[in-house]
């Protein structure tokens, strides 16, 4: 936004509005609350501007004519201000929303899935449906209708659509957001522990966001330093290499997984979702007095962790079902086969299954798809 908005915020014959791409609108919300901005804000979480590049601003009269693109804050002052516009000539057109873009409005995320993969299949090149369908499956993952590889299909789109369009603003601050250190430019949301502990003391009660924040939304960018994640066991050796453990073949624990970007570029970085949830169907909980998830990873070729060994942590109380959620970066080597590869592991966990059952530590072994793609050769330049 620009940042002599206060200059114009109680001139009467000017209303300031800002306009937002946030999958997490609240998001915004909360850091109007914190700065103390009361304009108003529009969400636009599908992109349907069409906005490529921010910031982005707009002069409209008071006739919804826009008078001007990127105006400078002298042009405000002296012109666009004391003006008084002609109505025109004609009303202009309104854009009908399209299926998908309805259904997303009305919270009606699985036929917005539909309805997005209904126009990449009539054209596999838009980068807007390939978005929006990214921004439908992650809008349903976070959603009481979840279905199983909703975030790594969300990622899997986005991935696409800056592929298309690489020089969208938009969509590649959507990859970075939930993509590895080396790709942020700058952390995204490091700023809302602070603003939701000064609205707690300013308003008495907290701020709760809808969505819980990603370990990657705010991760420092590699090189900036920052915490290490907590969960990382440094120079831990493999937990249960006999495999003695039990197998939890009844399904206790679900697990998912996700990668971000999808595919990944041999030479580049990827980030690592790993998520275990106790099955509530069946009361299960984390016995959190016998001790910690334990997750260990298996190298392999073509690829480098950053850990092999994380641990979650435990809960407040004696038990708990929440979920629980690791996450670590590989590193693709510049030389690594084009292809799909699995990156082998499994979890140790201790849970329990209803009030007085039995109480047990189970073995989950998974493995994750990684797709690989050959980078782009870059030309040298030109001679003169």
């Amino acid at each position: 936004m620009p940042g002599w908005y206060r200059q114009f915020k109680d001139e009467s014959d000017v209303q300031i509005v800002g306009l937002i791409q946030e999958q997490h609108p609240e998001r915004c919300q909360l850091f109007m609350e914190w700065k103390e901005m009361d304009f108003p804000i529009l969400v636009d979480s599908l992109n349907r501007i069409g906005v490529h590049a921010v910031p982005l601003m707009w002069a409209i009269d008071e006739h919804g004519v826009v008078r001007k693109t990127q105006p400078k804050e002298s042009w405000i002052k002296s012109e666009f201000i004391s003006a008084e516009y002609d109505a025109p000539d004609e009303e202009g057109e309104f854009e009908e929303p399209s299926p998908g873009v309805e259904a997303y409005l009305d919270s009606r995320w699985s036929d917005a899935i539909t309805a997005f993969q209904s126009e990449i299949e009539s054209d596999p090149s838009s980068a807007p449906a390939w978005f929006r369908l990214a921004c439908s499956f992650r809008a349903r993952h976070d959603s009481s209708e979840v279905q199983d590889g909703d975030f790594q299909n969300a990622i899997t789109a986005w991935t696409k659509a800056l592929e298309i369009y690489p020089a969208n603003y938009i969509f590649r601050r959507r990859v970075q957001q939930y993509g590895p250190r080396l790709m942020k430019p700058y952390p995204f949301y490091t700023w809302v522990s602070e603003a939701q502990a000064e609205l707690e003391k300013r308003n008495g009660k907290p701020f709760v966001l809808a969505v819980n924040l990603e370990g990657s939304e705010i991760a420092e960018p590699e090189g900036r330093g920052g915490a290490s994640q907590e969960a990382v066991v440094a120079g831990a050796k493999e937990p249960d290499p006999a495999a003695k453990i039990p197998l939890d073949e009844t399904g206790l624990v679900t697990f998912s997984a996700v990668i971000a970007p999808s595919p990944v570029t041999a030479g580049q970085k990827a980030r690592v979702y790993l998520r275990f949830e106790p099955n509530r169907m069946r009361s299960v909980t984390w016995d959190n007095e016998a001790g910690e998830l334990e997750l260990w990873i298996k190298s392999g070729d073509g690829y480098t962790l950053s850990e092999q060994s994380l641990r979650s942590g435990l809960g407040s109380s004696p038990s708990s079902d929440e979920l629980r959620s690791l996450e670590l970066e590989l590193a693709i080597d510049s030389e690594a086969d084009v292809g799909s590869q699995s990156i082998d592991g499994y979890a140790l966990y201790f849970v329990c299954e209803g009030e007085n059952g039995a109480c047990v530590y189970m073995r989950q072994d998974f493995s994750l798809d990684l797709e690989i793609v050959k980078g782009k050769a870059r030309g040298g330049r030109g001679g003169r």
